[in-house]
């Protein structure tokens, strides 16, 4: 897990730029409401380093908010697996695991 600024700092984006940056992270699932139209307006600084961002267009971004339903079609796009959790209190983790090889 990677710790970076509350999403309404003004660093956040650059945060998490760099941390794809440094880490070679090549996608970016944004899960919390308010950041998916966020992260499709500033996708093209994401395009520069490699990472691409899974935000679909603001209007149909908007009316998904289902998270586990994003997860779980990644997961069996992808062949990964989903892991979930939960704290009391605290909210909920889902954790997508996908292999380095697209499948064949």
């Amino acid at each position: 897990a990677f710790q970076v600024p509350f999403s309404d700092d003004p660093t956040y984006f650059d945060a998490v730029r760099a941390i794809c940056l440094r880490h070679q992270i090549g996608l970016v699932v944004p899960t919390i409401d308010d950041e998916i139209p966020r992260f499709a307006a500033v996708r093209e600084r994401f395009d520069l380093i490699g990472t691409r961002i899974a935000a679909s267009p603001l209007d149909t971004a908007l009316a998904t908010t289902d998270k586990w339903e994003t997860c779980r079609r990644l997961a069996n796009a992808l062949g990964g697996r989903i892991t979930l959790q939960t704290n009391l209190g605290q909210g909920s983790t889902f954790t997508l695991t996908i292999p380095a090889e697209a499948p064949q």
